[in-house]
Formats: structure tokens, sequence, C-alpha cells
């Protein structure tokens, strides 16, 4: 409270050093707050996170000031108001991916070694890219670039439905009927979320939080729909699934009832990074911003790609903890991806104007 006290606008106390048990950070500013502490009228906040056991450690300060400098940053360019405790949460789960990268590197002899910051979202975000070394080739990296996932991503992007969006030709019922499909997929997918929350260890307090923002993440999507509904009248009550979202919902239902969280996982990353990898792509391609520029700017945006990027590290994490390691399951996670990539297809296609459905 002192460095408070003499004017620090916000404190972080970081407790990685704390012999044993969770990593507990200390963070504290003046802002008003629930907990704010009775005797020094402070706001003091408790970060805890689950200790990765690793001895690559060296330059975690270091790399936890830059990544909080960084998050600033990018509130500042989006025209936000300073969120100091935002950007710690931010920065820190940054850190704890790292650490998890970092636990399998081995160089040198010494007690303590680096971190490894090799591990590349934007990479990730190109199907076929190349990893930059072993080391960097986490499961999701491996199933984003599989050979039939590729495929399947490219198709995506070549459908007449995401073709007609780009150049601004797609029939607007076609959007419509695509748009109210989606919300009964969305609340399915919300749903699915939920299960596999419940599937976490009691005490993962960490992980428990990554689930509960990919939640509120589909709760955005549909408030998105809800407005698409509105503009061009839509009837959202009276949505019943075609045949291909009848498939996806079925399928989430089915994962996310019967199987552990890396199956959920699994099953889910594909639709959160394919539709950011879609963004990303149909951005690139447009000529004007056109009927449907709100759909592209929503999956192009950094912000939705951190999303996709926290399932992933969601799956990395939970799958690396498998007794005798993931690939002992991985043609069942490679299965469950490829069904997703496959439904996703199949749901985008439901949708071309060149396919015949009642609208």
């Amino acid at each position: 409270m002192k460095l408070v006290e003499l004017g620090a606008s916000a404190v972080l106390l970081k407790g990685g050093r704390l012999p044993e048990g969770d990593m507990v950070d200390i963070y504290a500013d003046h802002e008003p707050f629930d907990g704010v502490d009775p005797a020094s009228g402070k706001r003091v906040v408790e970060l805890r996170y689950e200790r990765i056991d690793t001895p690559n450690t060296h330059g975690a300060g270091c790399t936890l000031a830059a990544a909080v400098a960084a998050e600033l940053a990018k509130q500042v360019h989006a025209g936000k108001p300073i969120d100091a405790l935002a950007a710690v949460r931010e920065a820190r789960d940054y850190l704890k991916a790292v650490f998890d990268i970092s636990a399998k590197l081995r160089i040198g002899q010494g007690e303590r070694g680096p971190l490894n910051h090799a591990q590349s979202n934007w990479d990730r975000m190109r199907p076929g890219a190349e990893a930059s070394g072993d080391e960097s080739r986490s499961l999701s990296h491996l199933l984003w670039n599989d050979e039939r996932v590729v495929e399947l991503a490219q198709a995506c992007l070549t459908n007449g439905f995401v073709a007609g969006m780009a150049k601004g030709t797609l029939p607007k019922k076609r959007f419509a009927g695509y748009v109210a499909q989606d919300k009964f997929f969305l609340e399915a997918f919300a749903k699915a979320y939920t299960l596999a929350l419940t599937k976490l260890p009691r005490e993962d307090a960490t992980g428990a939080r990554e689930f509960a923002d990919l939640v509120r993440g589909v709760m955005d999507e549909l408030k998105l729909h809800a407005g698409y509904a509105a503009k061009w009248g839509v009837d959202m009550s009276t949505v019943v699934p075609v045949a291909a979202t009848q498939a996806y919902v079925d399928f989430l239902n089915d994962v996310a009832n019967t199987k552990d969280v890396v199956a959920c996982a699994a099953a889910m990353v594909p639709c959160m990074r394919l539709y950011s990898f879609l963004g990303e792509s149909l951005v690139a391609q447009r000529g004007t911003a056109g009927p449907y520029a709100e759909w592209i700017d929503t999956y192009s945006d950094p912000g939705f790609g951190e999303l996709a990027t926290t399932l992933e590290a969601l799956l990395d994490r939970y799958a690396g903890r498998l007794e005798g390691g993931y690939e002992k399951r991985m043609d069942e996670i490679r299965q469950l991806y490829v069904r997703a990539m496959e439904l996703e297809l199949a749901f985008f296609s439901a949708w071309d104007p060149k396919q015949k459905v009642e609208l």
C-alpha cells in the first residue's frame, strides 16, 4: 500500500517465487471496488494461478512487465479507457501460456532455463504455416495444420456463401437464413462450453475463468445476431434447425455430455479458429465495406482471435496433462477436430447460393 500512497497508479507484486502451491500475485490501485482493503482504502485484488512445473523461468518478470505494457498499449490504440487490472490479467494469461510451452524446452546445463516465446498466434492463423521448430509445434498447431484440416479451411474460404460475403454479392435472404441457424447453433455452443467447464478439476480456478470468458464471447456473438435479426426482420423465435445445423448441434451435445474436457476442446476449437481465419482472410479480400462488413469486422477483430487462442491454449494444456501424453489419444482428438471442420463446411454450404434452400 505504501507504493500506491507514494503516487503509483497501480502496483503488482508477483508471487512466482513462493515456495509451493499456486502462484499468487497481489494487485493494488486507487479504484473503488467491493474488495477495498478497509485499513488502507485501496483496491486490493488477489490473482491466483496454477503453478506450472518447469525449470524454465529465466526472464519471467521481464516478460510479464513487457506483456502488461503491450496490453495497456492495445487499450490506448483501441480508444478504450485504461484498465490496468485487465491488462495484468491478460498479460498473466500470456505468461502462463509461455510457461506451458517452455516446460518441454531443454537448453544448456544450468539449473534454470529460459522461456520459449517462439509460439506465435499469427503462425497458427494461417493453415499450412510451418512452425519454427519442434518446440513450437503445439497440439493445436499440429491440428490446424493437418492436411485434411487445411483442405477443409480452404474449402470454407472459397465456399459460395463465404465468397459471396467477401464480394458483397451474397443474397440477403441467404445471410438472414444463416443468421437464424447460427443463433440456434451458438446456443448449443454456449451449452457445450458450460458442460466442459463442469469437467474441470475443482481447484482449477484459472481454467474455470477462461471457459467463463469464452461463454461470454458466445453471448456477445448472440447479441450481434440479434442486431442482424432486428435489421433484416428475421424472427429468431421460430427458428427450426436445418439438417446441417442439427448435425453439428448433435455432434457438440454428444461430445460435451459424454467425453472429457480434452475432447470437448478438440471439438470446439475448429469453429473458433476457422472463423478467425475467415475473418482475417475476408478483410484482405474485400474491395469495399459491403453489406456484410460487420460480420467480417467481428471475426477479423484481434479480440476474437484472442478467444480462439484461449481455447487452443486450454486444449494444449489439458491434453498435455493426459497420462502418457496426448499421443495415445491423437487419433481420437484428430477425428473430433476434423469432424467439426467437416460440419463447419456443411453448415456454410447449406447457405451457398447454388444450393436449393427454402427461405
